[in-house]
């Protein structure tokens, strides 16, 4: 069985979308890494790895600040950095071949770049209805690596067109009909 790296853009005790995918991987059997928001080298403390919950082991990256993002070189150098650190749990805890499930990076999209290049499957959630990112993820989805897309919300009648049409630009046509729940 594969482990799993989660990215969240929150911390555990927020509990949104990433901390209950989590949680369900590790009722499945799973070893997760939750990886909280990284936070600036400069504003705040290391947050060392800990048991968030059984078989959840958090963690809170630290680089040197979102801001710094909007300078050219920046995001790559940054993703370097995280990488590093994520490799590093990986290691120490021993993941077995881990998937990593994210939501939307924003200007950390090239940690999820540098991890897919290093043979790490990807799994893109989406929050909430399409939108622009989805044309974001575009740039590291490629056929011969594993990528779903979680949706996180019940699909009612009038939204199922809208899904496949949506679903349909990142996944073969034949999977675009699974994954999704039809209400009323």
């Amino acid at each position: 069985m594969r482990d799993a790296i989660v990215f969240s853009g929150w911390r555990w005790e927020t509990f949104n979308v990433p901390e209950r995918i989590a949680l369900a991987l590790s009722l499945l059997g799973m070893k997760v890494l939750y990886s909280e928001n990284p936070a600036s080298l400069f504003r705040h403390r290391e947050r060392e790895v800990r048991e968030v919950e059984n078989g959840i082991f958090g963690f809170g990256p630290r680089f040197f600040g979102h801001r710094l993002n909007s300078i050219p070189f920046m995001p790559d150098l940054q993703a370097n950095f995280l990488v590093r650190q994520i490799l590093e749990h990986v290691e120490r805890l021993q993941l077995r071949h881990p998937i990593v499930v994210y939501p939307n990076m924003g200007q950390l999209l090239p940690v999820c770049q540098q991890l897919k290049n290093k043979g790490f499957p990807l799994v893109f959630v989406c929050l909430d209805f399409p939108s622009p990112v989805l044309e974001e993820q575009k740039s590291i989805i490629t056929h011969n690596h594993c990528v779903c897309l979680i949706w996180t919300l019940l699909l009612h009648r009038r939204m199922v067109a809208m899904f496949r049409r949506t679903s349909s630009r990142f996944l073969p046509l034949d999977s675009v009909t699974s994954g999704y729940h039809k209400t009323d």
